[in-house]
């Protein structure tokens, strides 16, 4: 069952799952091939951002690290919050947890002002 922050979009035979910080803690079932896109809102011009802490690189890659203005943002405006956006992209069948913190890059994961935790099943 999807929640109402999730949008799941099927290409060929390649499914396209899309999360949102609301989503931390789900488990997600896929298949070998199939995208987990996260979309998590931060805001670097405070120096806080989204990092990956842990994941499995045999089972899921990382393929994408980007920033976008927050939708409605006047003209990303300097200062103004915004999305980091991860693809995931499942590699094989097995189970894995893809951890993510928000924190500045130059203090310890312990100082992490807030995680994001995701576990992927891939069937086979």
């Amino acid at each position: 069952m999807l929640g109402p922050t999730c949008v799941t979009v099927a290409l060929d035979a390649t499914a396209v799952l899309i999360l949102t910080d609301a989503d931390d803690g789900r488990i997600v079932e896929g298949r070998a091939g199939d995208i987990v896109m996260l979309h998590l809102s931060e805001n670097a011009s405070t120096g806080y951002r989204w990092t990956v802490d842990a994941h499995d690189a045999d089972l899921v890659a990382l393929t994408t690290d980007a920033r976008e203005p927050t939708t409605g943002a006047s003209d990303a405006a300097v200062g103004s919050a915004g999305l980091a956006i991860f693809r995931a992209q499942i590699l094989r069948p097995g189970s894995s947890r893809l951890v993510l913190l928000y924190r500045r890059p130059w203090e310890p994961a312990t100082a992490a002002m807030r995680s994001f935790a995701l576990t992927i099943h891939a069937a086979p």
